[in-house]
């Protein structure tokens, strides 16, 4: 036999036996009768209320979440300890607590890496080590998706073992997509006015002269000009609602303070004001919130006692007659005081780094809303 059909042949028998020890190493199930449906972190399901820490490492033992169950709701230490995506939070611990185990995977640190369950001290880790603080079960490493079977390849950090996983278990190892980045949330059918004072004295006032009007008017249009479309300022008071912030920082360390600010006033009917400080500085936008009453605003937009009465007949008139015109009050700011209070308590330490198109409806001026002058 010549020497390079011998090289083949000898060539082609490691070949089968790599592939034959790869297949039964990583590949082929092994599900011992006892083990297989078991909880993946037995206990968990019955103490995921009583978890009061998560932390989250990546490669090069690097931690990028750290999340800690607070009174109400859940805090991002990596964000001086702002309120975290509680959804996600959630999510995940609901879906450690329900994990199965399907099949039983290598237990051979050198293929570790196949499964993305190696070490996260390793620079180029592919998995997230998971710690829970609270409860009695150990950390895992998670690590690549298996798509076909909806599972996910898991290793218990302090074991050798790895396994298929049941649950698509998904963990960004992008710390702020933990942080709950919702800044604001007011619904625009509510804003009554929106008034912007620049720092350099120049005054955007839009207002609406009833609840329910399809558009603000713009006051104070100069001669000549004209509104580039009717309903231009909408998207000014629009932009409270649902506001996300593409980063928080904490008020004392974020240089907010020395920056020169425009004011932004939200003015409900109902007398509730959110005001925006906002600032640019190196192509970053800033805004601190702080909320007040108002209630000369709440006053203006009170129904009239005439208008008053009108309703009252309309909404009751299969009753009979209304007794009388109804008595003008004071607009009772109970509420609306209270929701200030609650959101000044949440606003006082932080400022939002915004996206740029919020900025700029929160910085409009008059010509931004108007027509080229002829």
């Amino acid at each position: 036999m010549k020497k390079h059909h011998l090289g083949v042949l000898v060539a082609s028998a490691v070949l089968a036996i790599v592939a034959a020890f790869w297949a039964s190493s990583v590949r082929e199930p092994v599900v011992p009768e006892n083990i297989s449906g078991t909880p993946l972190l037995p206990g968990l399901s019955e103490s995921v209320n009583d978890v009061s820490g998560l932390r989250l490492v990546g490669a090069g033992n690097e931690t990028f979440a750290t999340l800690t169950r607070g009174e109400k709701t859940w805090n991002l230490t990596e964000k001086s300890g702002y309120r975290a995506n509680v959804a996600d939070v959630r999510e995940l611990l609901f879906k450690l607590s329900q994990a199965k185990l399907l099949e039983e995977k290598t237990s051979n640190p050198a293929y570790y890496s196949r499964l993305g369950v190696q070490s996260v001290d390793a620079a180029d880790a592919a998995g997230v080590r998971v710690e829970l603080e609270g409860v009695s079960v150990p950390a895992i490493i998670v690590g690549n998706w298996e798509n076909a079977r909806e599972a996910v390849y898991v290793r218990r950090a302090d074991e050798a073992t790895s396994w298929l996983v049941s649950g698509v278990i998904s963990i960004s190892k992008d710390t702020l997509q933990w942080l709950d980045r919702q800044a604001l949330d007011v619904n625009p059918g509510r804003i009554a006015e929106v008034e912007i004072a620049h720092p350099d004295g120049e005054t955007v006032l839009i207002s609406k002269s009833a609840f329910g009007q399809a558009n603000f008017d713009v006051e104070n249009i100069p001669a000549g000009r004209e509104l580039k479309r009717e309903s231009i300022a909408n998207d000014m008071a629009s932009v409270v609602e649902n506001l996300r912030a593409d980063d928080v920082l904490s008020l004392a360390n974020s240089g907010f303070a020395d920056l020169k600010t425009t004011r932004v006033s939200y003015r409900a009917f109902d007398g509730f004001v959110v005001h925006a400080d906002v600032a640019t500085k190196d192509d970053q936008y800033y805004a601190h919130f702080s909320a007040a009453t108002n209630a000369e605003v709440a006053a203006r937009y009170q129904p009239t006692p005439e208008a008053a009465e009108a309703d009252a007949v309309a909404d009751a008139a299969d009753l009979g007659p209304v007794a009388g015109p109804a008595p003008a009050t004071e607009p009772d700011l109970g509420a609306v005081a209270e929701e200030a209070a609650a959101l000044n308590t949440h606003y006082a330490e932080w400022v939002y780094v915004l996206p740029k198109s919020k900025y700029d409806q929160m910085s409009r001026r008059m010509d931004d809303l108007l027509n080229e002058s002829s």
